[in-house]
Parts: structure tokens; C-alpha cells; sequence
């Protein structure tokens, strides 16, 4: 099965800064083992909705139903099949307020 390495993308996330509350967004890289890049990326995005990261972050956001976070992956692009982090470390995530983008 192909190998996708793609950058998952965080948008409209309403945290606190210290400053009072912002809209952020941030970036995390990804890999996935999926049949075509349309699978990477729903697979991706189900992948993180469930992870340890994700639960952490969304105790932290206070966005109402009518307005949700959303994710979506870029620059999906298959990539060889032994390549993968470093140690089977986890990615880290890039937050950036939105107002600055």
C-alpha cells in the first residue's frame, strides 16, 4: 500500500493566548498508508480527531457548534514506503494566531 506524507491543517480554533481569546490555527505533519490521496487525507483527519493531541487541544478551545474548527490536509504527496519520523517519534504541532496569517 502507497505511503502519503501530507500537512494537516488546523483552522478556526478559538483559544486563549494569555492574552484573551483568538482564533489559531496550526500545522502538523502526517503520514498514512492509504490506497490514493483522497483516503490520506480523510484518514488523516480521522486519525488525529482521536489522538491524545487532538483531546488536549480541544479542552483548551471554546468554540460554539455553529462555528467548529476545521481541519483539511495540503501537499499530500506519496512518498517511499520505509520512509517515516525519525524513532517513531510523534510530529509536533505549529500554532499560529490567525489574525497574523
Amino acid at each position: 500500500m502507497p505511503r502519503f506524507r501530507l500537512l494537516l491543517h488546523g483552522q478556526n480554533l478559538l483559544m486563549n493566548f494569555g492574552d484573551g481569546f483568538q482564533k489559531a490555527s496550526f500545522y502538523t505533519p502526517r503520514y498514512i498508508d492509504a490506497v490514493d490521496s483522497v483516503l490520506a487525507q480523510a484518514t488523516a483527519i480521522e486519525d488525529f480527531l482521536h489522538s491524545d493531541k487532538y483531546f488536549e487541544i480541544n479542552s483548551q478551545i471554546i468554540n460554539t457548534s455553529d462555528d467548529p474548527p476545521r481541519f483539511s490536509a495540503e501537499d499530500i504527496e506519496e512518498c517511499s514506503s520505509d520512509e517515516y519520523f525519525e524513532n517513531g517519534q510523534v510530529p509536533g504541532i505549529a500554532f499560529y494566531r490567525e489574525r497574523d496569517a
